[in-house]
């Protein structure tokens, strides 16, 4: 559901993250049946269309639809009539869609019914406690919600979740901890690192207990 116009993008940030964490995603997708609910404009649908072996994309907007179907593959087929379909994709694709229902449990049992036993569905969705953790509202254009990591294994607890981040960032105590220890040795050694100012990576990463991520990224199965 992130409808803007990929060409159109002046961000580079938004276009790294995007590109980024389909390619990360088409790890989980080759030779796979694959539903991308939420595709917006469709260029990662195409991506992901590279390999996989069938793709439906689907998006509620029709002139969002209209303007994805540029990007056309063989196996790849665009929609803005909600699936209604029952245990027969092996991978939903979900990103950044999850903060824009109103009711979460719509698309939870949604994705409920479309996967298959063993088919997994990944996720990706702002962290709360990094993009507006003093805001009752929530930032993005089209969100309803925004999430802490607790609330979403409360939504989600009836799945196995796997974890993942993006715009990893130490946690503040760990970071001010790397930062002094830094500053440390430049002094001892006169030295200059020159990190203070380094970007986050827009690489997705396994979560860890001294990592605090912009975007959470999670994978859901369900439990047998």
């Amino acid at each position: 559901m992130q409808r803007y116009e990929w060409t159109k993008v002046a961000s580079n940030k938004i276009r790294m993250d995007t590109y980024t964490r389909y390619l990360w995603a088409g790890t989980y997708t080759k030779h796979k049946k694959i539903l991308d609910y939420g595709c917006g404009t469709g260029f990662g649908s195409f991506i992901i269309a590279q390999e996989a072996a069938e793709v439906l994309a689907y998006d509620q907007s029709m002139e969002t639809v209209a303007k994805a179907k540029k990007y056309h593959w063989s196996n790849l087929n665009y929609t803005d009539q909600r699936p209604d379909i029952k245990s027969s994709v092996d991978v939903v694709l979900c990103f950044h869609v999850l903060e824009q229902f109103a009711n979460p449990q719509d698309l939870i049992s949604d994705i409920r019914k479309i996967l298959t036993t063993d088919g997994i569905a990944i996720f990706s969705t702002p962290n709360k406690k990094v993009v507006s953790p003093y805001s009752k509202k929530p930032i993005g254009e089209f969100s309803q919600h925004e999430y802490f990591k607790k609330d979403i294994e409360k939504l989600f607890k009836d799945f196995e979740i796997q974890w993942f981040g993006q715009r990893n960032i130490p946690k503040p105590l760990t970071w001010y901890l790397i930062r002094r220890s830094i500053r440390l040795v430049e002094v001892l050694f006169r030295l200059k690192f020159d990190l203070y100012g380094a970007r986050q990576s827009y690489a997705v990463k396994p979560l860890t207990w001294w990592r605090q991520p912009k975007d959470f990224i999670f994978i859901i199965k369900k439990k047998h």
